[in-house]
């Protein structure tokens, strides 16, 4: 089973593939991030978005998707611009994937960092100290010349948010009647 993290953005999205080997066991198979020329039209750069999400969810068929939930912004335009680029990977989600709508998690940034870290106002930095010491692998990843971007660890932490709650959606002693969107 496959897990994909989406950092949602217009000129830079994080994404992040967990395999699911067995219980308690995964490993990162795919991360990175999309930087998108900021002097590209934006409709241009939502295009793009929509074409490289669209060709990571053909090439891995993930079973679930957590995507990060828009927060308040105190600039308006990039809450728009914000909205519209989670319109467009929704839009290439939908396209792609078999019952979209029931494998896709909305994530609240909140509800990320509780998941990776225990407590849901950690800053970045925590959660990436929580995320290294779970994936080894990611010492292997990040070299000098391979920096992963913030948006990358933020994807991982949003793949790992969205297995902790598949894990309880699976749970056939669960008491949720429908898989949640929004957590």
């Amino acid at each position: 089973m496959i897990v994909l993290g989406l950092d949602p953005g217009s000129r830079v999205c994080g994404y992040a593939a967990l395999q699911i080997l067995s219980p308690g066991k995964q490993e990162i198979i795919e991360l990175g991030s999309w930087e998108f020329a900021s002097k590209l039209p934006f409709g241009e750069r939502l295009e793009q978005l929509h074409d490289r999400v669209a060709q990571l969810v053909d090439r891995l068929n993930p079973r679930w998707v957590g995507l990060e939930m828009a927060v308040a912004h105190k600039n308006v335009n990039s809450a728009f611009k914000l909205s519209e680029a989670r319109g467009v990977i929704r839009l290439a989600l939908h396209q792609k994937l078999a019952q979209a709508e029931d494998r896709l998690l909305e994530i609240s940034p909140t509800a990320v960092k509780k998941s990776a870290t225990g407590l849901g106002i950690s800053d970045k930095s925590q959660v990436q100290k929580v995320l290294r010491f779970r994936f080894p692998e990611l010492q292997t990843l990040a070299t000098e010349d391979n920096a992963l971007s913030h948006d990358a660890f933020d994807a991982l932490a949003i793949a790992w948010a969205a297995l902790s709650i598949s894990q309880s959606v699976q749970n056939p002693l669960n008491s949720l009647k429908e898989t949640p969107t929004e957590v």
